[in-house]
């Protein structure tokens, strides 16, 4: 079976619905991610989200999940959640500039720990969906991370299509 990857970088608050964006916002999104999931048959959706996120934004469920439901397919939350990120030293922009003052850290120190940090929970999302075994799986994440990912994905031999770097941008 080929391993293939649909990834769709975007804006985290259209999977929690956020009051930021209008309801045809949310609804084009959705409408995109169905048509997407529909055109190029994949099986699951998996998302950068988890539940610590969806608690925080105060929804059951995120838009994907939502719609992974409404069409029959899989789902998975591949980001690790506070505690797992914590155990595997991937640590928040805000401990990293917070320890950056009695560290007397420059910003190019700060920017390389947070691209470090960045890096190891994409690796931690391609174990996940290696782990989740769906394939073609559309995957959806924040927009600063659809091209590293993408890269990520092929130096693994996983066949993978942009579907969109910035979906509403």
């Amino acid at each position: 079976m080929t391993r293939t990857v649909l990834v769709l970088g975007t804006d985290h608050r259209f999977q929690c619905r956020s009051p930021e964006f209008t309801e045809p916002q949310h609804q084009r999104f959705a409408a995109f991610i169905l048509a997407t999931a529909r055109k190029d048959g994949v099986v699951a959706l998996a998302e950068e989200y988890n539940v610590e996120a969806l608690a925080e934004a105060n929804v059951a469920e995120s838009t994907i999940e939502v719609i992974a439901n409404k069409l029959g397919l899989k789902h998975r939350y591949c980001d690790p959640e506070m505690k797992t990120r914590a155990k595997l030293g991937m640590l928040q922009e805000n401990q990293i500039r917070i320890s950056a003052f009695p560290e007397k850290l420059t910003e190019a120190e700060v920017q390389r720990q947070l691209e470090e940090s960045l890096r190891a929970r994409e690796r931690y999302w391609l174990l996940e969906l290696v782990a989740f075994n769906a394939w073609p799986v559309l995957f959806i994440c924040g927009a600063n991370h659809s091209l590293l990912f993408v890269k990520l994905l092929r130096a693994n031999n996983v066949d993978t299509i942009l579907v969109a770097q910035d979906w509403g941008a």
